[in-house]
């Protein structure tokens, strides 16, 4: 990932639905049950998570237990990613692996047969994100399973999560890098990105990989935005 790949990717990324997601949850008390179901419902309607909605009541009720326990365990909410050590890596994968044992049962309505669901990877990273925006990125089951195709990242469960948070870590320390080479901190890219002031370094990061993996959009060569360059400087014929 070259900053120049990222800047193209999250150039073209929708923030909107995120928008409104971060304005309806921001007010949210997840040590109450009724926020807690709200929250979920959320979840459902601005992120992509699809939850059956007869589960929301018994898992917003898990959540707020889970939420009881981990809230205040994690590192602190302004720690960034690439500060992150060891036992910040341990706690947040024990986090979410309790998140992925969180099963409720639910009657299906169309013909009430009992079914089992848990919140999944993807929601429990989305969960995790919300919390600490910073410092812990999120991930879909495209992205996942291309990055251990990639063997980018390893394990399974609790150890797949934290090989994602490392992977993740790396990430951004070459972002840093590159940043500190054209004259800027890694503090400013959102900015430099023209991203709005709620977006983070993960949250890039999830950009990135949302658009080169999920929606399998390529960025573009070098070659060609030479080209588009000088399309660019070239004076209108109209």
């Amino acid at each position: 990932m070259t900053l120049g790949e990222l800047a193209f990717a999250c150039y073209i990324f929708d923030n909107g639905e995120y928008a409104n997601f971060l304005k309806a949850a921001k007010s949210l008390d997840l040590n109450k049950d009724e926020d807690c179901v709200t929250f979920i419902k959320l979840l459902n309607r601005h992120w992509g998570c699809r939850r059956p909605e007869v589960s929301h009541e018994k898992a917003g009720r898990k959540l707020k237990i889970w939420h009881k326990k981990w809230a205040e365990r994690l590192f602190g909410k302004n720690k960034n990613l690439y500060k992150l050590k060891q036992n910040d890596f341990d706690l947040a994968a024990a986090a979410y692996e309790e998140l992925l044992q969180c099963k409720v049962k639910y009657a299906t309505k169309k013909n009430g047969e009992l079914r089992s669901i848990s919140f999944g990877p993807t929601t429990a990273a989305k969960i995790l994100f919300f919390l600490r925006p910073k410092a812990l990125p999120l991930w879909d089951n495209a992205i996942k399973d291309k990055l251990i195709q990639r063997n980018s990242i390893d394990g399974s469960g609790r150890a797949l999560y934290k090989s994602y948070l490392k992977h993740a870590k790396h990430v951004v320390l070459d972002l840093r890098k590159d940043c500190e080479k054209h004259g800027f901190e890694l503090a400013e890219l959102p900015r430099k990105l023209n991203k709005p002031a709620y977006i983070t370094i993960p949250k890039l990061i999830d950009e990135y990989y949302w658009i080169t993996i999920t929606r399998k959009t390529v960025p573009p060569a070098r070659e060609d935005l030479q080209c588009w360059l000088k399309w660019y400087n070239r004076e209108p014929s109209y």
